[in-house]
């Protein structure tokens, strides 16, 4: 099984279209409006699109939920191959800063994101195969 391989995808493409969309802002206070703007609007950036975003208490501290899904066009390039990618969404989950002690706070944007995860709602091998298929990651060489 593919388990780990999806939620390290969905990672790196989220990672991507994050930072295509943001740009290299410094602060958390500056990326949180990008992020809230990019949901608002439901944009499509590459090829996932941003859905929804939300907090939750999780354990004994709060997280920031960005939910996200495929493109519609990625969605529709495995439709034509008679893959259903529409029901495959994810969370990026962020800690909350407000809820951090003073010490744990990131001291940057990027190095908020490090602490990121990836919350899958479906995961299967033949999504994971299908989309690594149809979505080829820049990767640059060593």
């Amino acid at each position: 099984m593919n388990e780990g391989r999806l939620e390290e995808f969905l990672f790196d493409i989220t990672m991507s279209a994050l930072l295509r969309e943001t740009g290299a802002v410094g602060t958390v206070s500056e990326l949180l409006p990008l992020i809230t703007m990019a949901v608002k609007s439901r944009r499509i950036v590459d090829c996932i699109q941003f859905e929804g975003l939300w907090e939750e208490a999780i354990d004994e501290s709060h997280a920031l939920f960005i939910n996200l899904k495929l493109s519609p066009e990625v969605c529709e390039a495995g439709a034509n191959e008679g893959i259903d990618f529409h029901e495959l969404s994810w969370s990026l989950v962020l800690p909350e800063i407000s809820s951090m002690d003073p010490e744990d706070r990131p001291e940057s944007a990027d190095d908020w994101l490090t602490m990121a995860e990836i919350d899958i709602n479906l995961e299967t091998d033949e999504i994971f195969d299908e989309l690594t298929r149809l979505i080829v990651l820049d990767v640059e060489e060593d």
